[in-house]
């Protein structure tokens, strides 16, 4: 079955999980960060849901689950580990034709929660159909890795660039001329120069004095693109230099940014441009005058 994906506004819906143990407490944060209405229905509930009662985050029912539970519900979790609770409360969400998702339970599922990567408003919703959730939560750790917290702050201030680019022109007339203007502010290229303007930005210092960049030791590998680790795909696309051995192909520097100055320091045939002290040396001076060096 092909599952739809979409993104869900709670904002002040009703929401019932049934369950106060573990489980419940793995699924509550994220419906109280969507300002969802809570309400647990369980007659026993740990620790970390108490507080959120004592704190009047969440509602609670100190009693067993029944169908009259779910009237003015937008949707219901079934946070227990009993299959046979977990089938009853399908069965009234059924009833009631509200989305039910029990945890772990793919036959008592209408939607299945995604492994999510989050930066702020930027989310990234990874589903397997419910059939590897082990996958999905690799996928997410590497997804982390290519997507660092940057992208938060980077999205905000595309935000405001979308608005104040509607403000200043009519949306009609200037329809192609703009979209190609936000692709461009959404680009690679675009990210690496906020992050190096925020570096520079956030760098303390003293009057007069200058800001010292980072200098990376970068492994090119064998020279397919492909095997480079994220790290090193992220830093050839955010740096500033790139000094390269001369083995280094062709399509692993088509990966460093346009905006980035890129010198050849390694040799040919036994032939050396240039001894490891004069790099060592070069590295020192760019690293004084640029954010991001790297050494490839």
């Amino acid at each position: 079955m092909s599952l739809f994906p979409i993104f869900v506004k709670l904002q002040g819906r009703q929401v019932v999980v049934v369950g106060g143990g573990n489980i419940a407490a793995g699924k509550i944060p994220g419906l109280l960060q969507a300002q969802a209405r809570v309400r647990v229905i369980a007659p026993q509930i740990n620790s970390q849901v108490s507080a959120w009662a004592d704190a009047g985050e969440i509602e609670w029912s100190a009693k067993e689950f029944a169908p009259g539970d779910l009237q003015d519900a937008t949707l219901v979790i079934a946070a227990t580990s009993l299959q046979p609770v977990n089938a009853t409360v399908f069965q009234a969400a059924q009833e009631a034709g509200i989305f039910c998702n029990a945890v772990d339970d793919i036959a008592n599922c209408h939607f299945y929660y995604g492994s999510i990567v989050q930066r702020g408003d930027l989310q990234i919703a990874i589903s397997t159909n419910g059939k590897s959730p082990a996958l999905a939560q690799r996928l997410r750790k590497e997804l982390e890795q290519q997507y660092p917290a940057e992208y938060a702050v980077w999205l905000d201030s595309l935000g405001d660039a979308r608005e104040k680019l509607r403000e200043s022109s009519d949306p009609k007339e200037n329809f192609e001329e703009n979209k190609a203007i936000l692709h461009r502010l959404a680009s690679p290229e675009m990210f690496s120069r906020f992050v190096r303007s925020q570096a520079r930005e956030s760098a303390p210092t003293k009057p007069g004095q200058r800001t010292p960049g980072t200098v990376y030791l970068v492994g090119a590998g064998p020279g397919d693109p492909e095997l480079l680790t994220v790290k090193a795909a992220r830093l050839l696309a955010a740096a500033d230099i790139v000094l390269h051995d001369s083995l280094v192909s062709p399509e692993i520097l088509a990966m460093v940014s346009p905006c980035a100055e890129i010198i050849d320091v390694g040799k040919r045939a036994g032939r050396k441009l240039l001894t490891q002290d004069e790099i060592n040396s070069l590295l020192v001076s760019y690293a004084e005058s640029r954010t991001t060096v790297v050494r490839l």
